[in-house]
């Protein structure tokens, strides 16, 4: 009788490799991952890396992939206790990105790189920097050293008075499936800024919140593989901000704050469109001939809401999407306010984006 048990299982598994085996011939191919925010592995051309290609395919298509993938994250993370699952660890319902060790290197190419664009557009400028901890943080796991790195930025960029927001700044600012913060949370980090370039802060009361959506999938839930609770994004709003122009320069079209029909694969890009190269909006209550520029990340497509009072122009520039010699043909740096503002994460690996 366990003789004949034995082989029903061993029978039972062969058939389901067999089944797997030719279903992943049969099911279409599948060009993109939600969960992984990336493109997958397309059938490899025949070549000398055709192996190692053809393992990747595999990989990327092979049938029920998200679920084996979430059995493989469950297993080795409450089964086996391991810190972490593709380099992302959770605690608290948080997840958050390992960013470890500190990258002196890194740190040298954003400071050279920027240092560059401040002898070349912004010597008439008021230039201020700084930086927005990651979530890794507000947990002693596996923490780099931030103040060296930002003692190391502050002193790669000594033309640039630097504003310290560290303090107005906890974990539960942030999506607990995402790398970012929440909108609705940071005005009292938009006022530590706007006091740091001298213009007056804003109140919550100006400003009403409203909910987009209970259904965020953060890029953190994907790339964990976790069974996390979603996230709900809120958003701010103000006859001001309604009354405000919001240009995506590269395409010379009139966008929006609040962008839905962006947010397909990501939810955050809900927030200005998601990371376009270059944004202009443009207040009319501001003051004439104010006007703030912010070199930024990703971070500030929810900070630029709260930036824009009291300002006539505010530009956001993404250089990871655009070339430092299109610059000066762009923007206007003359007497504006400058703020670079840039997150740990991207500031502690950099090199394939800023030459």
């Amino acid at each position: 009788m366990k003789k004949f048990v034995k082989n029903i299982g061993i029978f039972a598994i062969i058939l389901v490799w067999l089944l797997l085996s030719v279903a992943i011939w049969i099911v279409p191919d599948k060009a993109y991952s939600d969960a992984e925010r990336r493109n997958l592995a397309k059938f490899p051309n025949f070549s000398t890396e055709f192996g190692d290609d053809f393992d990747g395919y595999l990989q990327d298509q092979f049938p029920l992939r998200e679920k084996f993938r979430s059995l493989k994250a469950m297993s080795e993370y409450y089964l086996w206790g391991k810190k972490d699952n593709n380099g992302i660890f959770v605690k608290d319902g948080y997840a958050a990105k390992l960013v470890y060790p500190y990258s002196q290197a890194d740190t040298d190419n954003f400071t050279g790189y920027f240092s560059r664009i401040y002898q070349n557009h912004l010597q008439n400028s008021n230039v201020y920097l700084s930086v927005i901890p990651d979530k890794g943080y507000f947990y002693a796991d596996m923490k780099m050293d931030y103040e060296q790195a930002v003692s190391d930025l502050r002193a790669g960029m000594p033309f640039a008075t630097y504003i310290d927001i560290f303090p107005t700044l906890t974990r539960e600012n942030y999506y607990r499936t995402d790398t970012h913060w929440k909108q609705e949370t940071i005005i009292d980090t938009a006022n530590t800024l706007r006091k740091g370039l001298g213009v007056k802060t804003v109140s919550q009361a100006d400003y009403s919140v409203k909910l987009y959506t209970e259904e965020f999938s953060g890029v953190y839930l994907g790339q964990s593989a976790l069974p996390l609770k979603k996230d709900t994004i809120w958003y701010i709003e103000s006859d001001m901000l309604k009354n405000c122009t919001v240009k995506d320069v590269a395409t010379d079209k009139i966008v929006s704050f609040w962008t839905p029909e962006a947010a397909d694969k990501d939810g955050y890009n809900f927030f200005l469109g998601g990371s376009l190269p270059l944004i202009e909006i443009t207040n009319p209550a501001g003051e004439e001939g104010k006007e703030l520029v912010l070199f930024r990340d990703s971070f500030s497509s929810s900070l630029g809401a709260w930036m824009v009072d009291g300002y006539s122009k505010v530009t956001l520039v993404d250089m990871r999407y655009m070339s430092a010699q299109m610059l000066g043909g762009l923007v206007d740096f003359d007497g504006a306010d400058v703020l670079f503002i840039y997150s740990t994460l991207l500031t502690n690996q950099n090199r394939g984006l800023f030459k």
